[in-house]
C-alpha cells in the first residue's frame, strides 16, 4: 500500500479494521489528491466541474436545437405563427 509496499488487506489486518473500509478510504484519498485522474479516474475538482457544467450544457443543447429547428422552418417557408407553435416560442421571440 503506497509507501510501505504492503497490501491493503495486510495493512487492514495490522490495524484491526475491515479491508473494504480501508480500501474505500484509500480510494477517496487518492481521488481527493487527483491521483485517480492519472489512472483514468476523475478527481474531486473534475467531479465538481462536471456537476456545475451539466445544467449549462443542457441549456446550450436546448438552444442549439431551437436554432436548428428555426433554420429548417425558415428554409421551408413555414408561416410565422406555425413556426412559433413548432418551436414552442412566442410570436414576438421568433422574428418574421
Amino acid at each position: 500500500m503506497g509507501e510501505t509496499g504492503t497490501s491493503i488487506a495486510q495493512t487492514a489486518r495490522d490495524l484491526g479494521i475491515n479491508d473494504g473500509t480501508l480500501a474505500n478510504g484509500v480510494k477517496k484519498d487518492r481521488l481527493a489528491r487527483g491521483e485517480a485522474a492519472a489512472a483514468g479516474g476523475v478527481s474531486e475538482d473534475e467531479r465538481t466541474e462536471l456537476t456545475r457544467s451539466r445544467p449549462e450544457n443542457a441549456e446550450l443543447a436546448l438552444g442549439r436545437a431551437v436554432l436548428t429547428r428555426s433554420v429548417v422552418l425558415r428554409e421551408h417557408d413555414v408561416p410565422h405563427a406555425a413556426a412559433c407553435r413548432a418551436l414552442g416560442a412566442s410570436v414576438f421571440w421568433f422574428d418574421k
